[in-house]
């Protein structure tokens, strides 16, 4: 007899292998973990089509937004709602049945009228809400249907006039929906449309009625075992859970999966039906846009994909422990907690699989920065390759460079703004300096984050570099149909107040003009960088997005001071003063530029500079020769502002320097024959942007006592000397906040205060604001010309 076994099945070839490879604990734990899996991505599709069934039935069902915001999570699966305001009250009818998502009672329709009282919270119109709460299959039973009766029976009597009892007769139990009439775009009153089975001559009266004064939308379906739902788009009331009767004829005829989302295209569109004929007598279709529900199935499969994906994962990493050595499972997972060491010496499992993980962790965030480093070097390249453009094919080789390393154009239509971070030497070091400075890149990149993430937020789109210290910005933002000038506005000041707090730095920025298109990006960029050159006092790289360029040219330049800026413009002032014009045209000529890098300037930025120093001239004359000469100052400066040719620029600079003569030594005549004070003043005014000046000074000059000479000064000019003194320097400054962009520190030296906190405080005595808040309160200087 032959005792030799037959061969197994493949199941059993397959189960004794693994035995023998990996232990009969670890083949069971793999099974079972396999099994938890498989049951737990059952639940996750049963969990996802029922979601989807009841987002779509959300989709039809909840169709007014105030509706939606006052019944949310359980009332989501309601057979039907309506609402409707009226005056200051919300009415609301409520039905249930038996759906496709299974049954839903209410049982106290005090926890709805809870719900819908919150509701007022949001909403101050709304004072009080009725509620009528039925069953379409028993009638009315429900707990609490009494008061929800006399609310609702109260408001349609007294304040709608309508018969409640009568209402309540011909619904006979069933569901019912309450429409608004109206007339002259007014809502009157409410009536009630009844279930079309009833077949009571005065339910078809009531019908016919409702016809006859509703408007076009309402119709009646022909089906006669089908429910009449009144459908309003005018008053916001759509209670109906098939907002389109055509769509709904159209289903009748098509051969529908009950309880299942159909795909239906109807018109050119394509819808998602769900159809049930549970109820008895009853066709329901509920639709809402297919894209719509796709969207949200993409998401849900999205998410069921994403939890398997860990079961798995997480049962085969249990697995591959328990293979390391033949335990018992309690016992392995007690060393892998603990993290007890194994007999040999080894790490514990858990620090083992920690260790694993932080390598791993590592190597994908030093992956992630290098393919970041990538993308940001491809977006500069295209960046800069725009700023740089002249011509339309320079701005087509820059969109074709974005499309072929999948970088999204940003330049269409856009507002922009550059802005530097200063005074932050500390926190960005260069990286020559300090190579090996984690701690200061990290801030670096903090800083650079920080400032995207805010104007990101608010803006649309932020492209940072930092080289030489600084980290400069450069933020587009597509306008739209409102202005984005103000929102960018208040974005970077956003971004100001937040680093401000965060690391207590600064940050100057300036917009330009909206542009719309590339053919005005250059002219929008140069705008930009001409308002930081007022601002900082030296010129803006071409490309702030080209790290190289900018460390070359940032070491390369070396900004005056504003202290010597200050002297330079005392000479210029005493040259034209003694009528030396060929040393002032010398001086006026260097000092337009000095403020400049060594690149020839821009016509924008020489109109400017020399706007200034017209107004640095001004300052010097009293408010008595400037108001009895106003028109042809403000003519002299009109003309400034609109000169579009340099060499008419400055013919015209030497016309206003010779009419400033003219001005100031007809001034000094009168002076010299007024006395002491009107000697004074003429001394403050040549000498007021003199740090050192006081009026001990200025008495010890004209051989008087500081008392005398404020007493003086008071009688000549109804203030003492000492105001006088600040006086002539808050002219000045306004003059140069008016007709420059320069920093209020670098105004506070050139008119005479140490620093910006003494001008502040003497510009707020005065004018009970600070310099900023005096310039945004000007007209910008479009306006003004």
């Amino acid at each position: 007899m032959n005792t030799e076994k037959k061969p197994g099945t493949v199941w059993d070839k397959i189960k004794s292998s693994a035995q023998k490879s990996f232990g009969r604990t670890l083949f069971i734990s793999y099974l079972a973990v396999l099994a938890i899996s498989v049951s737990a991505l059952f639940v996750l599709i049963q969990m996802s089509r029922r979601q989807l069934e009841t987002e779509t039935y959300r989709y039809s069902m909840l169709t007014q937004s105030q509706a939606a915001a006052s019944v949310e999570n359980e009332q989501a699966e309601l057979y039907n709602l309506m609402n409707l305001v009226h005056t200051d009250k919300l009415y609301v009818s409520l039905t249930y049945a038996t759906s496709p998502l299974g049954s839903y009672k209410l049982q106290n329709v005090g926890e709805l009228r809870e719900r819908l009282n919150s509701y007022t919270a949001f909403n101050r119109d709304i004072k009080d809400i009725y509620i009528w709460f039925s069953n379409p299959q028993v009638g009315v039973t429900t707990k609490g249907y009494v008061t929800s009766k006399d609310y609702f029976s109260k408001s349609l009597e007294n304040e709608l006039g309508i018969d409640f009892d009568q209402i309540l007769e011909l619904s006979q139990g069933r569901a019912f929906a309450l429409c608004p009439i109206s007339r002259n775009g007014r809502t009157e009153r409410l009536i009630a449309v009844i279930d079309r089975r009833a077949g009571s001559e005065r339910t078809t009266e009531i019908l016919e009625l409702n016809l006859q004064s509703f408007w076009s939308p309402m119709t009646v379906s022909e089906d006669e075992g089908s429910m009449l739902w009144a459908v309003s788009n005018s008053t916001g009331l759509i209670a109906s859970p098939v907002s389109n009767q055509a769509l709904a004829a159209y289903c009748t005829g098509q051969q529908l999966k009950p309880g299942s989302i159909n795909r239906v295209v109807f018109d050119g569109q394509a819808y998602a039906v769900m159809y049930s004929d549970e109820l008895e007598g009853f066709t329901l279709y509920s639709a809402v846009d297919y894209s719509q529900w796709a969207q949200t199935q993409r998401h849900y499969h999205l998410l069921m994909l994403l939890y398997c994906a860990v079961y798995i994962v997480l049962g085969l990493a249990f697995s591959a422990l328990l293979s390391q050595h033949n335990a018992r499972p309690i016992r392995h997972l007690s060393n892998m907690v603990t993290g007890k060491h194994r007999p040999d010496g080894q790490e514990g499992e858990l620090a083992q699989l920690e260790s694993s993980i932080r390598s791993l962790l590592k190597y994908s965030q030093e992956y992630a920065r290098a393919m970041t480093r990538e993308a940001n070097r491809f977006r500069e390249e295209a960046l800069a390759a725009l700023l740089r453009s002249e011509d339309g094919a320079q701005s087509q080789a820059a969109r074709v460079l974005c499309e072929k390393n999948g970088i999204e154009f940003p330049f269409d239509s856009f507002a922009l703004a550059v802005f530097r971070i200063v005074d932050i030497g500390g926190f960005f070091p260069d990286a020559a300096q300090t190579p090996n400075d984690p701690d200061a890149e990290s801030l670096a990149r903090f800083a650079v984050a920080s400032v995207a993430g805010e104007l990101m937020d608010k803006a649309g789109r932020a492209y940072t570099c930092q080289a030489g210290g600084q980290v400069w910005v450069l933020v587009s933002l597509a306008p739209g149909n409102e202005d984005p000038v103000p929102t960018l506005a208040a974005c970077l000041g956003e971004a100001g107040r937040f680093l401000r707090g965060q690391i207590g730095i600064e940050v100057c920025s300036y917009l330009s003009a909206p542009a719309d298109g590339l053919d005005r990006l250059n002219a929008a960029y140069k705008e930009a960088c001409w308002g930081m050159e007022q601002m900082e006092s030296y010129q803006l790289v071409k490309s702030p997005c080209t790290y190289d360029d900018i460390r070359q040219r940032l070491a390369s330049q070396h900004p005056p001071r504003p202290e010597d800026v200050a002297t330079r413009q005392k000479e210029f002032y005493s040259a034209v003063a003694a009528g030396d014009m060929e040393e002032g045209l010398r001086l006026y000529l260097e000092l337009r530029c000095q403020n400049f890098s060594n690149e020839p300037a821009s016509f924008g930025e020489v109109r400017t500079a020399t706007a200034v120093l017209a107004s640095y001239l001004l300052s010097n004359l009293s408010r008595e020769t400037t108001d009895a000469h106003r028109s042809e100052i403000e003519g002299f400066f009109s003309g400034i502002r609109s000169e579009q040719h340099e060499r008419e620029l400055t013919e015209l600079m030497c016309r206003w320097m010779e009419f400033f003569r003219s001005l100031w030594c007809a001034e000094n005549e009168q002076a010299g024959s007024g006395g002491i004070a009107q000697n004074a003043a003429r001394y403050i005014n040549e000498n007021y942007t003199d740090m050192n000046i006081s009026v001990a000074l200025v008495a010890e000059k004209f051989s008087v006592s500081p008392s005398h000479l404020s007493q003086l000064f008071r009688k000549k000019y109804g203030i003492s000397a000492l105001e006088y003194i600040h006086q002539r320097r808050l002219d000045a400054a306004k003059l140069l906040l008016r007709e420059s962009t320069a920093t209020v520190e670098s105004i506070a030296v050139q008119v005479g205060y140490s620093n910006a906190l003494a001008l502040i405080r003497q510009f707020r005595k005065a004018e009970d604001r600070t310099p900023t808040e005096y310039r945004r309160s000007l007209p910008s200087p479009q306006n003004r010309e």
